[in-house]
């Protein structure tokens, strides 16, 4: 055999070795790990690998892919869009500044960890999107077109992406919406309408550590029963009327906040919440706005200065719940019309206060097991 002979089948082996693909076949070296799934679908994983670029050969039928904990900077647009089935991708721990293309029966997206800096036009024409996590990245604004044509999206999740401004009626056409997870940015001012929901199904709304000062009216309206709001750890000092409009709500947490006012008709618009909790803030009275709103379970106000003594005449509220917490204020005496006939009153906690009166017959017509 001549040397050029041998040389070129040397050359040969060598490229059927270093030739490498997704999934591998008869010419390459699989560089992922690949598996059929029970549908005849793919499951793709390229996690952990150090990729600079997505490699060739995925399965046209992949349903999932993992490309976690690489280099990943870019991804050219007929790659994703090339795989019709694929279903859920996982590109978090990347270094991408933009998100690809996707197929348009794309459900699942989770990009998180990278340094996305926009998301206008990202989700055009994905209408069978369900799921977005884009938790740590850099998106500024998000518009109010930008989930236009995912009507079916129900989980979002933008925590610790630096958000200063979420445009109005941004969710409004999403009727399916259960969860916005917007905690630990900076949402100076959330504005009318930007939290105004198709009111179809109930919503986790999470702004914990927003960075929030200002709540316009209407900022939170038609929002489904037994959605939930939690503005916990925020530089909120005042409600002004009708902020939220809703017939039920589960939770409503504005604690830790330094809250001073809350406007007569702040509840005006909600039928009856479920818990509504003010802790730690620089309350001095049970507000007005709270007279008429019909807290069905928990009342808790600990932590702030309050002193009834100013509101000897009335009820703290007309609708009882059945849990009042004021622990831990500036309470001093206690009148018989505070909570007197309140119904539905079963636990009552009053301790750390410096109250040295009680008027005969305070509790008298409550359903008091614990104090």
């Amino acid at each position: 055999m001549t040397i050029s002979l041998w040389t070129a089948l040397i050359l040969q082996l060598v490229f059927k070795v270093s030739a490498q693909s997704a999934c591998g076949n008869e010419s390459s070296v699989a560089v992922c790990s690949c598996r059929t799934n029970f549908d005849g679908t793919w499951t793709v994983n390229c996690s952990g690998l150090g990729l600079r670029t997505l490699p060739v050969g995925i399965p046209i039928n992949t349903s999932y892919l993992y490309a976690e904990r690489n280099n990943l900077t870019d991804i050219d647009d007929d790659t994703l869009q090339s795989l019709p089935h694929l279903k859920h991708i996982f590109l978090n721990f990347n270094k991408l500044s933009t998100l690809p293309k996707f197929p348009k029966g794309i459900r699942f997206i989770s990009a998180t960890n990278n340094n996305i800096q926009s998301i206008d036009g990202s989700f055009e024409d994905l209408t069978m999107l369900t799921g977005v996590n884009l938790e740590s990245n850099r998106v500024n604004v998000i518009k109010n077109t930008a989930f236009k044509d995912s009507t079916y999206l129900s989980y979002l999740k933008m925590k610790k992406c630096k958000i200063e401004e979420i445009q109005p009626n941004t969710f409004t056409r999403l009727s399916k919406l259960s969860f916005i997870d917007i905690k630990s940015n900076y949402v100076n001012s959330i504005k009318e309408d930007v939290f105004l929901l198709n009111g179809s199904s109930p919503c986790d709304i999470q702004l914990k550590y927003a960075g929030v000062e200002n709540i316009a009216t209407g900022s939170f309206r038609n929002l489904g029963n037994s959605s939930s709001i939690y503005l916990m750890f925020n530089s909120i000092r005042s409600i002004p009327s009708r902020a939220f409009r809703a017939h039920f709500l589960l939770h409503i947490d504005i604690s830790f906040n330094g809250l001073q006012h809350i406007d007569p008709e702040a509840f005006a618009e909600v039928g009856s919440v479920w818990n509504l909790y003010l802790d730690r803030n620089e309350l001095t009275e049970i507000p007005l706005g709270l007279y008429i709103l019909n807290v069905r379970l928990c009342l808790r106000m600990t932590l702030n200065s309050i002193d009834l003594s100013s509101q000897p005449n009335r009820s703290v509220i007309v609708d009882s719940a059945k849990e009042i917490l004021l622990a831990k204020n500036n309470i001093r005496y206690i009148f018989k019309n505070h909570f007197c006939q309140l119904e539905s009153l079963e636990v009552i906690f009053l301790y750390h206060n410096e109250i040295s009166y009680i008027e005969g017959g305070s509790f008298s017509g409550t359903s008091l097991r614990s104090m």
